[in-house]
């Protein structure tokens, strides 16, 4: 992933690229934030296709709870098929990975300030 601009929060712009059954998909996103500390917004710049984040403080702000959830613009005929057959799944695999990558970084920076 390379930010192109911002880093931090809304308007931040970065592009990328995921490989899924051997073919490279190449994206470009921005980040908006609709309610500031609660949901952030990364939308493809080229086809629309949005993530959403939501934050929900728990336990008087001890904990957060994060929910991922997306929208993929479907192709039509039956390359549209296949993606209905195939996005949710690995799109699925990828938040899972996501959610423990941040669940790792959490606990590592816990344990660096005992």
């Amino acid at each position: 992933m390379t930010v192109e601009k911002g880093g931090i929060g809304a308007g931040t712009v970065l592009h990328s690229s995921v490989t899924v059954m051997g073919r490279e998909f190449p994206f470009r996103q921005i980040v908006s934030e609709p309610e500031p500390g609660r949901v952030i917004l990364e939308t493809n710049m080229d086809t629309g296709q949005y993530s959403k984040f939501i934050f929900e403080p728990l336990n008087g702000g001890k904990q957060t709870r994060i929910t991922i959830s997306s929208e993929f613009p479907v192709s039509p005929g039956f390359t549209g098929v296949i993606d209905r057959l195939t996005t949710a799944p690995m799109a699925r695999k990828m938040f899972t990975k996501e959610l423990q990558n941040l669940a790792d970084y959490v606990a590592n920076k816990a344990a660096s300030r005992s």
